[in-house]
């Protein structure tokens, strides 16, 4: 069952880690998107806010994990998120994800 999501809800931010951040170099950006955007709907997201068209999307989605709180005795659970790698052209960067490096 498809959900509408606007546009401005799908992409939540960008994922700032050692991998991250050398995959950057390559032309990969890894962002935290909404756990039910397709691809289509992060391709559109992602040219609308950058202004740049991603050559492809690979998108993993993380189970929450459950927690068991002793002190209550009761669990809780994270919740779901999705992951997407957005690869783009060669020589063009997202100003606004790229880190400056020393």
């Amino acid at each position: 069952m498809k959900i509408k999501i606007s546009l401005k809800d799908v992409i939540k931010s960008p994922i700032l880690t050692e991998k991250a951040l050398i995959d950057q170099a390559k032309g990969k950006y890894h962002l935290w998107v909404h756990p039910e955007a397709t691809k289509g709907q992060i391709d559109r997201a992602f040219q609308e806010l950058f202004s740049i068209t991603p050559l492809s999307i690979n998108t993993t989605t993380l189970k929450g994990k459950e927690k068991f709180n002793h002190r209550t005795r009761s669990t809780t659970r994270r919740p779901i998120r999705k992951k997407a790698i957005i690869t783009i052209k060669k020589g063009e960067k997202v100003k606004e994800l790229t880190i400056k490096e020393k």
